[in-house]
Formats: C-alpha cells, sequence, structure tokens
C-alpha cells in the first residue's frame, strides 16, 4: 500500500527520530568513556601536584617550628654555659636555672648533670637531697666519651626528675682547662612538639615525626603520635616521585598503607624533620570500584532508555514541553518560562519593567497549618496576583513563595509603583483557605530596563540584579510595601556583598584591631576602673568601616562567633603585652551567649594568656534575654562564679523588664547615652535617676554612656550614677595610645573636644 505524502512525512519523521535517539545515545556512550578516562588521568595528575604542594608547604612550616623550638632549647644551653665560664667556672646552679626560663610551654625542666652523671640540680628538684644518678642517659654518655660541641638531642625516656616523656636537649660543660665536668639539659616535652599540628581538622590523617640521625623518632603527631622511640625505616616498595630544595619526596607503604613522605633537615643538628600525608592514588580494586563501575551502570541506562524513548519519545516530547514551562501548582509560567521571557527581551532589546514579589509570614504558615494549607494559599495569591494585573502583563512563580511580573514596554516610575502596590496590597488582605483565615503580605521590588540600558545595550541579568536589590531593600525597611530602584541600591548591595566576603579574611588577617575607651568615677572624676573594648575594621582600600555595618554582615553570614573568639583573644593578648591591671568589658553577641562554648573558650584563653577572670567583664544587650533561654541563664551562672562581672548594655532602650534583672546574674545597668544627652542641671531627670534607684535596690551599679560635657557628669554624679564613659574622659582609641606602662594616660585629666570634633567622631 502507497504512503500518502503526509503519511510519509509522518514515516520520515519517526525514522530520524529513532535515528537521532540512536545517535544520541552512543554520542552520550562515548562521551561517558572519554570522560571517565580523561577525568581519572586529570584527577590522578591534579591530586599528585596538590599533594607534592602540600607536603612541601606542611614539610617547611613543620620544619620552620622546628628549628626555632631547637635553637630556643641551645639559646637557654648555651647562656647558661657562658654564665658558668664568666664566672670562673664556678656556678650556683640552683640558683641560676631558677631563672625564669619560661619561654617555651613544650619544655618540662631544665638540669644540670656532674662529670659522674648525677644530677645536682633542676627546675623540677632544685636542690635534691640525693642527686639522681643519669650515668646510663644516653645524653650523658654521648658527650662524655666524645669531643664533639655539637647539640646532642636523644631518643624518648621517661625523666627520673619529672616523671614525664622527655627528650633531652643538652650541652657538655667544660672546666678551664677543658676537661669534660658535666652536661646541660633542657628536657623537652615529645607529645607536644608537634602536637599543634595534630590539632587541627585539616591535617587529619597527616603525620608528623622528629627523627635523629638513627631514624628513630624523637616527637611524633598524626599517624605517628604512638611510634615515640621507634625507627622509621624505608619500605621496600619506596620510590621517589619528586625532589624539592634538595629534599625527595617518596612514596612508601607505612603500616601497610600507601603513603608520601618527605625528610627535611633541621639546620644545625643532626634532626630531620619527616611529614607523611595519605597516597592521593587510588588502588586498582578501589578505582575500579569507584570510577568504572558507574560508567558501565550508566552505559546499561543508556542503553535502556535508548530503547524505551524509540516508542514514547512523541509523547514524552509533548509532556517535557508542557511541564518544563508551567508551575504544576499554581498553573503559571516557572522560572524557565521566566528565564526564557527575559533572554527573548535581551535578544530582541525591548522595554519592560520588572517586579519580584516575595510574600510576608509564608513560612509561619507552612509550619503552622502544614503544606496542603499552604499550597493552597499559594493558588489563590496566584489567582488575585494575576486579576491584579493587566491582560498583558507576564506573572510568574520562581518558587517557594516567590513571584515575579514582566510589564512589557515603558513604564513610568509612579506607575510601576503603583501596579507594585496594589499586588501587596491584595496579598495583605485576608485569606480563607481550608476553614483557617489566613494574613500575610508581600514585599516587592521594581526595575525597568530605561534605569539599566546602556550604551553596549540591554542586560536582562542587570534588570534582575537591580529588582531583587530593591526587593532585598523592601524586606529590610519593614516589608508589606514595594520598593523602587535606584543607584543607591546598587551600591549598597555591592558593598554588603564585597564586605561581607571579605569579613572571613579580615578576622583571619591583620585589618581588624581592638580600641579601648576608659570608664571613670564620676564622683571623683578621676582614674579609670575599667575600660570597653571596641572592634575597628581598617580596610585595606575602603578605609575604616563602621562597626555597626560589619557587625551586622557578621551577623547575618554567621560569623559572629569566630568574630567574637577573635575580640575575646586580642583582648586576653592585650591585657597582657600592656599589662593592664584594671578590667575590660567585651560587647558578648547573641550568638556567642546562645551556644554552650562561650566559657569554654574563655577558659582557654585564661589559661593561655594568664590573665586573671576578673580582668575580664562581659557586655550584653537586653534583647539576648528575652528567649528566657537555660543556656544563656547557664552561661552568664558560670561567668560569674569565675568572677566575671555582667553588664546589661542599653539599658532602657529596649525590653526592660524586672524579671530579667532579679532572674539573670547583672552586675552593671548601662544608662543609654540617649538618656544621657537630655540630662539638664535643673531640669527633670527622672528616668536616669529611676534607673540609678533601680540599681541600688537590687545591688548593682550604673555606668552612664555618651557623657561629653562636664555639665553631664557632674548632674550625673548628682544623682548618684557610679561611672561614667564619653568624650569627655577620652575616645576610643587604639592601645598604644590609651596607656602607657599599664595605666591610662589621661588619668585625672579631662581631654577637651571641640563639639565639631565629638560630632564628626561619633560614628567611629
Amino acid at each position: 500500500m502507497k504512503l500518502s505524502n503526509q503519511n510519509l512525512v509522518k514515516h520520515r519523521f519517526k525514522v530520524s527520530d529513532w535515528q537521532a535517539t540512536i545517535i544520541l545515545g552512543l554520542a552520550m556512550l562515548s562521551l561517558i568513556w572519554i570522560f571517565t578516562f580523561t577525568k581519572e588521568a586529570d584527577d590522578q595528575q591534579l591530586k599528585s601536584e596538590k599533594a607534592q604542594s602540600e607536603i612541601n608547604s606542611l614539610g617547611e612550616i613543620v620544619r620552620h617550628d622546628i628549628e626555632k623550638t631547637v635553637q630556643d632549647v641551645d639559646r637557654v644551653l648555651k647562656f647558661l654555659r657562658r654564665t658558668y665560664e664568666r664566672s670562673s667556672y664556678v656556678a650556683d646552679w640552683p640558683t641560676l636555672i631558677r631563672e625564669d626560663f619560661a619561654w617555651n610551654a613544650r619544655a618540662i625542666q631544665i638540669a644540670v648533670i656532674d662529670r659522674d652523671g648525677r644530677m645536682i640540680a633542676s627546675t623540677a628538684v632544685p636542690n635534691p637531697i640525693k642527686p639522681i644518678d643519669l650515668s646510663d642517659r644516653e645524653h650523658f654518655k654521648w658527650h662524655k666519651g666524645t669531643q664533639s660541641d655539637e647539640l646532642f638531642v636523644s631518643r624518648p625516656v621517661i625523666g627520673r626528675a619529672s616523671g614525664k616523656w622527655s627528650i633531652q636537649f643538652a650541652r657538655k660543660i667544660v672546666d678551664a682547662g677543658g676537661a669534660f665536668t658535666g652536661v646541660l639539659v633542657v628536657s623537652m616535652d615529645p607529645t607536644q612538639m608537634l602536637s599543634a599540628y595534630e590539632r587541627l581538622e585539616e591535617f587529619a590523617g597527616f603525620g608528623f615525626a622528629l627523627l635523629g640521625a638513627d631514624d628513630v623518632i624523637r616527637a611524633g603527631a598524626g599517624t605517628f603520635s604512638k611510634k615515640l622511640g621507634q625507627a622509621i625505616l624505608e619500605s621496600q616498595d619506596s620510590s621517589v616521585i619528586a625532589n624539592h630544595g634538595g629534599a625527595s619526596i617518596v612514596r612508601q607503604t607505612i603500616d601497610g598503607e600507601f603513603r608520601l613522605t618527605r625528610t627535611l633537615p633541621v639546620a644545625g643538628t643532626r634532626l630531620s624533620v619527616l611529614v607523611s600525608i595519605p597516597d592521593p592514588y587510588i588502588s586498582v580494586t578501589k578505582l575500579w570500584t569507584s570510577l568504572y563501575t558507574p560508567a558501565l551502570v550508566c552505559s546499561a541506562l543508556i542503553f535502556v532508555f535508548v530503547g524505551v524513548s524509540v516508542w514514547r519519545q512523541r509523547r514524552r516530547h509533548r509532556q517535557i514541553i508542557s511541564l518544563a514551562n508551567t508551575d504544576t501548582l499554581t498553573c503559571l509560567p516557572n522560572r524557565l518560562a521566566f528565564q526564557r521571557a527575559l533572554a527573548d527581551h535581551e535578544a530582541t532589546g525591548s522595554s519592560f519593567s520588572l517586579l519580584l514579589l516575595d510574600l510576608d509570614r509564608f513560612k509561619a504558615v507552612n509550619d503552622t497549618f502544614g503544606h496542603p494549607v499552604g499550597d493552597g494559599l499559594l493558588r489563590a495569591v496566584a489567582g488575585r496576583f494575576q486579576n491584579a494585573l493587566r491582560s498583558d502583563d507576564r506573572l510568574f512563580r520562581l518558587g517557594g513563595d516567590e513571584f515575579a511580573a514582566i510589564i512589557d514596554g515603558e513604564l513610568a516610575a509612579q506607575d510601576g509603583y503603583a501596579i507594585a502596590r496594589r499586588l501587596c496590597a491584595r496579598a495583605a488582605e485576608s485569606f480563607m483557605i481550608d476553614g483557617h483565615r489566613l494574613s500575610i503580605g508581600a514585599s516587592a521590588g521594581i526595575a525597568s530596563t530605561s534605569q539599566l540600558t546602556t550604551a553596549k545595550g540591554l542586560r536582562c541579568d542587570e534588570v534582575l540584579k537591580a529588582a531583587d536589590a530593591a526587593l532585598y531593600a523592601a524586606k529590610s525597611s519593614g516589608r508589606g510595601a514595594p520598593r523602587c530602584f535606584d543607584q543607591t541600591l546598587s551600591d549598597t548591595q555591592a558593598r554588603k556583598q564585597r564586605l561581607s566576603a571579605e569579613l572571613t579574611a579580615a578576622i583571619s588577617g591583620d585589618e581588624l584591631e581592638m580600641h579601648y575607651q576608659p570608664k571613670v568615677k564620676l564622683s571623683e572624676a578621676g582614674d579609670s576602673i575599667s575600660y570597653e573594648a571596641l572592634i575597628r575594621w581598617n580596610h585595606r582600600e575602603l578605609g575604616s568601616i563602621p562597626p555597626p555595618e560589619f557587625i551586622a554582615l557578621a551577623e547575618e553570614s554567621d560569623l559572629m562567633v569566630p568574630l567574637g573568639n577573635w575580640i575575646f583573644d586580642r583582648v586576653c593578648r592585650d591585657v597582657v603585652r600592656y599589662g593592664i591591671r584594671n578590667p575590660v568589658a567585651v560587647n558578648c553577641s547573641a550568638a556567642q551567649l546562645a551556644s554552650d562554648t562561650l566559657v569554654a573558650e574563655i577558659d582557654r584563653l585564661i589559661e593561655k594568656y594568664n590573665v586573671s577572670a576578673t580582668q575580664i567583664e562581659i557586655e550584653i544587650t537586653e534583647s539576648m534575654l528575652l528567649d528566657n533561654s537555660p543556656v544563656v541563664l547557664k552561661q552568664l551562672n558560670a561567668l560569674r562564679e569565675r568572677g566575671i562581672l555582667v553588664a546589661l548594655d542599653d539599658f532602657g532602650t529596649g525590653y526592660s523588664s524586672l524579671s530579667y534583672l532579679e532572674k539573670y546574674p547583672i552586675d552593671y545597668l548601662k544608662i543609654d547615652k540617649s538618656f544621657v544627652s537630655r540630662l539638664a542641671p535643673n531640669g527633670s531627670n527622672a528616668v536616669v535617676q529611676a534607673i540609678v534607684a533601680l540599681a541600688r535596690a537590687l545591688g548593682m551599679q550604673t555606668i552612664a554612656e555618651g557623657v561629653e560635657t562636664d555639665m553631664q557628669r557632674q548632674t550625673l554624679a548628682a544623682l548618684g550614677c557610679d561611672l561614667g564613659q564619653g568624650y569627655l574622659f577620652s575616645r576610643p582609641m587604639a592601645p598604644a595610645q590609651l596607656w602607657k606602662d599599664g595605666e591610662w594616660k589621661q588619668s585625672r585629666q579631662f581631654l577637651t573636644i571641640a563639639p565639631t570634633s565629638v560630632h564628626q567622631d561619633r560614628a567611629a
């Protein structure tokens, strides 16, 4: 039977589809296997290069650290020996070694051994009743039996005086005639010499070892942490894969595991540093399992797909086209259709305005009433939005509770604002969904091509970005209203994105610094009794960034805990560095207070810097107490137990409540500067007077913020306020500017500041 022309066309179309499907399947198979082999080769090359770079860098870091430690140890030994020689070869060893040699936390003790191998003094036992016999120790026998004057490092042993694992760094002592008279020894804790690298998560699976010339491990960390005193022997299957700076990178088997190792000599000693990392190459068995098996599975699936697609292709093609461009919940065009519409406008250069809409309080509806009610609400909102737009306007659902509308043609700013306000008003009207009366709202951002078209043509992604910035501004300003795009929003958004990306680097770099502002006793108007620590960011390009700006960014990007930990660390360091004896108050964020690690972090820093807990105070805000969290109460009580005082900042401007003051351990109430600025010598100062009376009744002290005139100081003192803080006494200053020999440079003096200077410096 002959086919009609129409049937012949259909027949040829079907045959062409079938052939195209087969060709596509073969092409996919070819791509999969080409990709598999190519990717495997590239991955191995990249892994090898990365591993070599990593072990090179890490080896140099560890070697530098060990060399510095060895130099510090040898410096102490040489100093003691020179002191002995300069004192005509007579020394009061117990007194001499009791000098403060706390130069290295890894040192266990310093000891002196006489010519007979008896330990006659040590920092652990300065004047032993019975000298300890160390004549059998390796470091003594080596120095006694050799003429060499080099630094000797022993194998790990249990110290007879300290009772701890130690390695001995020893130098020979001789008399005026050059005869052997004993040994000077510094005992180091081998478990601590490399432990800093073991505690870092990025070094998991790594190995670090300090080896002697006999290849015996003196100190180890990571995979070598339990191999003290054991020898590292090169495996028979070892092979050199690269050479860098005279040190080879070797692949070998250690404890049955393929690893890469690099050994670097420690300058001036017979020691060497061994760094070991897991071998980046995968064994053949694992390679087959992890790489080729998925390729085989994909190949099988492609064969199945090709077979099924031959007879389902036409129907499936129609379904895909329909589903690809339609949101199944609201039947509106979806995100893909929206992107295609933008691409069409960019291709033709036609003008349009874009509205982005975001529902307010929708998540609460979903969480309270469930997703079926939420889905019904989205369908109802879509219907209202569609009815509020003109017939030529196109509405899209982008996903979740996000909608967009494209309005073709030129549109005046007031017209776009009117349309957006109409949509927001319709969303604010109550909905009845499945018997539930629901109240939500919507925020909108508006941008048009007339604002953003340049000589280079129309960029729809710029229009989308502008509308998104306007939407963000609308939500930030209170929600429920539209916001039109302007260049200020673009600059603000760009600055925010840049600072947010660079804040992490600033925390770990050197752009952040601490300034301090004194708090003085108002009744005497004299010496500072404490200070408040205030963080500053000096951006390398943008200059000084206002604290409220970058602190808000830290809160949005979950950086408040790392930032807060950095502040505590820097404050403790400054207290030690400048010899500060007065307490320093640190502002504590809600994220820190809500976590359960704040107290542990403060304990760690107190121990690290050897500062007293009473030198640290904490300042919190009333909003942190709103949740009535047991974690917050527990942490504040733990701080109080350690002697750390707590101040409630900006009191009177937030959610003041007597229940908070009675329940939580608060020591100071800080009177907000807005009340201080309104003080008058003979006026009504009832708010400040009430706060002072309340604090006294609860056994607390008061601190007035923003004291800028002597009239304010005198008025506050007359009202019974205890402490004052402000530009009358000192602006926030860097430590070197503020302190000298641990004391406030402006003690018992007032810093005279012109009114314009005070006003300009407030932003700091």
